[in-house]
């Protein structure tokens, strides 16, 4: 094609899978998408990136901080829409 650099099928698949995964795409639907019969083979084409990796902690954290403040949070109430801290017994 007139204009546009030669690419390696290969390349592109990998892009393919790459550019998916980072924009969220289920490991499977990638794996359909690519056409490889094993999980394994779409792995391979799967390359970790920082926004993935950004992404991956955020959710971490996310996970740690609520399951830290639950029992906390449970432990308080509101009034009218005031929080009031927890009773000392």
């Amino acid at each position: 094609m007139a204009g546009l650099p030669k690419a390696r099928v290969h390349v592109m698949r990998h892009t393919t899978g790459t550019v998916l995964l980072d924009l969220g795409e289920d490991l499977s639907i990638v794996q359909e998408v690519l056409g490889h019969a094993y999980i394994r083979t779409t792995r391979g084409y799967q390359d970790v990136g920082v926004e993935m990796t950004k992404r991956a902690a955020d959710r971490m954290n996310r996970g740690l901080l609520s399951r830290l403040l639950s029992p906390i949070l449970s432990l308080c109430g509101s009034v009218g829409g005031h929080e009031i801290a927890p009773q000392v017994l």
